[in-house]
């Protein structure tokens, strides 16, 4: 059933310096029916698979390994692609670091992230490819 569902619309690349919270948000989001192509934990490794493969939608943490953050790597990323992202915040002082940059994420979540608050966005960004299988939520 999930394997009828992995198209083109519905896959997530995450990343993250946590590769525990990946795994846990991974694995959440398959039984879903969503499809995680990689758990990254680069700004450069995220810009790289980002420009190569292009993902519905990115999740990344604004801390993240390597010379640039999670802010910085989207930026770099939207300046070439719109693809729609979150963040994950470990604070109230990263926020205002995205908001610093004009950015405009689909959401910014705070740690320790709720795995169906994740999938609604998640879902409600980019669905699913079977019309019966959206969220009984709305935004707005």
């Amino acid at each position: 059933m999930v394997n009828d569902m992995m198209n083109k619309n519905n896959r997530i690349l995450l990343c993250s310096n946590d590769l525990v919270s990946s795994e846990l948000m991974k694995l959440s989001l398959e039984k879903k029916g969503f499809q995680v192509l990689d758990i990254i934990s680069s700004g450069q490794e995220l810009i790289t698979s980002a420009l190569n493969i292009y993902p519905s939608i990115i999740i990344t943490d604004i801390a993240l390994k390597g010379e640039i953050d999670g802010v910085e790597t989207i930026s770099r990323i939207t300046s070439i692609t719109k693809i729609p992202y979150i963040f994950i915040a470990d604070s109230t002082d990263q926020i205002s670091l995205i908001d610093s940059y004009y950015l405009s994420p689909v959401k910014v979540l705070t740690k320790p992230v709720n795995p169906d608050e994740i999938y609604f966005f998640v879902n409600d960004t980019i669905g699913f490819a079977n019309t019966d299988r959206h969220s009984n939520y709305y935004l707005g």
